[in-house]
This record gives structure tokens, sequence and C-alpha cells, in this order.
């Protein structure tokens, strides 16, 4: 056998090697990835079909901040965009503070100290209003539009 006879086997060898290694990893794989992925959809599922949650509670406005930040375009990575978030710190009826990401209006429209009704759904920021309550019906409307929005 020359040299490149050599070269040649030893390179099928390890390329049937390979391929060996590979077909039993996904034969051993393949069925737990099928169940994590059949799991991830009925957990998303579960959720879409949840009732939404609203709650309504009176609250004022402790403070606001942005957070700045760049993110790679994909059309053009080499310039990054400037993107922003808009928080506002909220102190509930109860006494609790907590702190919710905002859209940009919402961000805008509020000053600190100002009083009103906030209003979330399933946990997350939806509204926060002028201190009279927004009617259920008017609510599950605002959040369709929001939705076709996005």
């Amino acid at each position: 056998m020359t040299e490149d006879e050599i070269l040649l086997l030893t390179f099928v060898i390890t390329m049937a090697v390979g391929l060996i290694a590979l077909t039993v990893v996904l034969i051993i794989l393949m069925p737990k990835l099928i169940e994590k992925e059949r799991e991830r959809r009925r957990l998303v599922e579960e959720e879409y079909e949840k009732e939404p949650e609203y709650e309504f509670v009176q609250a004022r406005v402790l403070s606001k901040r942005c957070s700045n930040y760049y993110q790679p375009e994909l059309r053009m990575p080499m310039l990054p965009a400037q993107k922003s978030e808009s928080f506002v710190t909220f102190l509930r009826e109860d006494g609790s503070e907590v702190e919710y990401a905002v859209r940009q209006e919402v961000f805008e429209s509020i000053e600190e100290n100002q009083e009103g009704t906030l209003v979330t759904v399933n946990g997350n920021f939806f509204d926060f209003g002028d201190g009279e309550e927004i009617p259920l019906e008017m609510a599950e409307e605002l959040q369709a539009v929001e939705e076709i929005e996005e």
C-alpha cells in the first residue's frame, strides 16, 4: 500500500466512525429532544388558554428611569441601533413597591408623585390611569389593540 492509499483509508475509517457515533448520539438524544419540545408546546398552550387576570390597584409613581443600550441590527450588523427601555416604579396601595417596563408613551405621559389606577394583566404592566378604574371590557379592547400593533 502506498502512503496515499493509507491516508485515504484512514480518512474513510475516521469518517465512518464519526458517522456511526453521530447516529448513535442522535438515536439516544432524539427522543429526549422530542419530549422536551412537546412539554414546551404544552406549557405554551396552557398559558395561552388561561383567562387573563386583571388587577386594578391605586398607586403613586415613585420614580422613572430609562435604560439605553445598543443592539446589532440584522440588516446592518456593523451599525448597532440604539434601543431604550423605560421603567416606572410604583408605590401600591398596600405599601409595596413594584417596577414595570412601560411603553414610551406611558413613560412620557406620567409624572413622579402622580396618583392613579395601576392596571396589570397576569402580573404584567398594562396601563396607569387617571384615578378612575378602567372597565374590564375597555381593558380587554386595549389589550387586543396592543397585540395587533405588535
